[in-house]
């Protein structure tokens, strides 16, 4: 198991529950045999090639936003961050780490709709801006044709994978996981059985059909799958038999050669569903290790190492409080405490208006709430490995927003202004530089981060060229406060960190 992976799970427990989802990809009989000729294409290199076998093997992902024109309609950012921790649970016995390289966006209702029909469309956008990790395309639908919903599938046509929307809120769905075995060139166990499930009113019991793979491995290197640790399965899942059902497989039913077969019901890339676990076998896990070091796949290898550590729980949150009040409603400002290892954070922010925001730093500002609002608050942290942990704990954060407006225009008369030291010392102080292009009065407001109430207050009028102000901040507690410059209807508003 990866060591990144050993805590994880605690916000997740219904992850280890059973898994209902592994069935009815859109990949058919002809897309499979695309992957099973990359597989034994990719064997024969290996047998003829030093085939490294590194302790951990990187793999980026690009997940794609797809949505409709006008931008509606996408997936959430925090279903993402839950399919990538639940993709790394599924692959943790495994060398494969994937990590997240990019979000990309992509708003066209033609393809959220129906992507199945625009599949050189997406294989450009896969080239261009997708061109260095695996693509992930979350559209509303993921249909190919065939037996029941499409959850997703692999095209390996373009080379990139589709998901339908509703399968990543699942934390318990295994549809990427399975999509992204085809990815790594592993065909479905019961290949050449798709569309016609074994009846044994129909192909016998022995099965009389003579290209069926035999339980004794004599034709296990092309028939089925190709893989030989993986026992015959003839659509088994899919078949009319009362002795099939979920992940119980309780028939008996023999090749021609009178053998006994016994399905690998568990089998990632198998179409049972409802079993506790789910693996691959030795050899498939090999034949993905081959396809990631093979030529074909160059684009998604390189030196570079994600940071693999877990990020912090301990969770400080200095701004919302709980049921705190904003006086205005434009001019927000969100705080907490920097979590070790975390590379960026997930805001969200529900209720009057809905909000999901990405930040590198532990803090921010936001302009488009609506007034007299009612909303919850709350802040996810993760890096490109760690995407399992919690929101903050009080992720139901409520808070509201007044009716007051802070203009946020520019001032045209400011070429620049630099705070520093930022952040500053508790007794320290505070400078404030703004180089202005001509003569202006403004007035300079310090506000505390509820913005209700104005620590300090000073009207100056400015020349033009380099000005300075200095700001005594002995007694102020450690924080976050806004630095507000009004002049008339227009404004600049800056963040300074006070420290003890």
């Amino acid at each position: 198991m990866k060591y990144f992976l050993s805590l994880s799970f605690l916000f997740l427990i219904g992850l280890l529950s059973a898994q209902s989802a592994y069935h009815q990809c859109g990949v058919n009989h002809e897309m499979d045999a695309q992957v099973k000729e990359r597989l034994l294409a990719n064997r024969a290199w290996a047998a003829n090639n030093v085939v490294p076998r590194m302790d951990e093997i990187y793999v980026p992902v690009n997940f794609w936003r797809v949505g409709f024109d006008d931008g509606t309609g996408k997936i959430r950012i925090t279903d993402i961050l839950d399919q990538l921790c639940k993709l790394n649970l599924d692959y943790s016995d495994t060398r494969f780490i994937f990590y997240l390289n990019n979000i990309l966006e992509l708003d066209n209702e033609d393809v959220f709709l129906d992507p199945a029909s625009y599949g050189a469309f997406l294989g450009s956008q896969k080239n261009g801006e997708g061109s260095d990790g695996v693509n992930i395309f979350v559209c509303q639908n993921a249909g190919t044709g065939g037996i029941g919903t499409t959850l997703g599938y692999y095209s390996p046509n373009f080379d990139f994978i589709v998901m339908r929307k509703q399968e990543l809120p699942a934390p318990s769905s295994g549809t990427l996981t399975h999509e992204m075995g085809h990815f790594l060139s592993l065909p479905h166990p019961f290949f050449g059985w798709e569309g016609l499930p074994y009846d044994p009113d129909v192909h016998g019991n022995p099965c009389s059909v003579n290209t069926a793979e035999l339980v004794n491995g004599s034709n296990c290197n092309f028939a089925g799958d190709g893989i030989c640790d993986t026992p015959p399965d003839y659509l088994f899942s899919f078949s009319p038999m009362s002795c099939v059902s979920g992940c119980n497989f309780e028939c008996e039913i023999y090749d021609r050669n009178n053998d006994q077969i016994f399905p690998h019901e568990e089998n990632v890339m198998s179409y049972f569903d409802n079993c506790s676990v789910f693996e691959f076998t030795t050899d498939q896990e090999n034949a993905m290790y081959d396809d990631q070091a093979s030529p074909s796949r160059a684009y998604i290898r390189s030196d570079y190492v994600p940071d693999t550590n877990m990020v912090a729980t301990n969770w400080v949150v200095n701004s919302p409080t709980i049921a705190q009040k904003y006086d205005n409603y434009n001019s927000v400002l969100f705080d907490w405490e920097d979590l070790d290892n975390a590379s960026n954070y997930l805001v969200t922010i529900s209720g009057s208006s809905n909000h999901e925001i990405i930040v590198e730093q532990s803090e921010l500002f936001i302009t488009d709430l609506l007034p007299n609002g009612f909303y919850t608050f709350g802040v996810r942290a993760y890096n490109q490995v760690s995407s399992c942990s919690v929101f903050t704990p009080a992720a139901n954060l409520i808070f509201t927003t007044g009716d007051l407006e802070t203009s946020n225009n520019n001032i045209s008369e400011v070429d620049h202004i630099s705070i520093y030291p930022n952040p500053v010392r508790n007794g320290s102080t505070l400078t404030i530089s703004l180089d202005l292009n001509t003569n202006i009065a403004m007035t300079t407001s310090v506000f505390n981060t509820t913005q209700s109430t104005a620590i300090s207050i000073k009207q100056n009028d400015f020349h033009s060229g380099l000005n300075n102000i200095e700001l005594d901040v002995d007694g102020f507690p450690a924080g976050m406060y806004l630095i507000k410059f009004d002049a008339g209807d227009k404004q600049i508003v800056k963040r300074v960190v006070v420290t003890h």
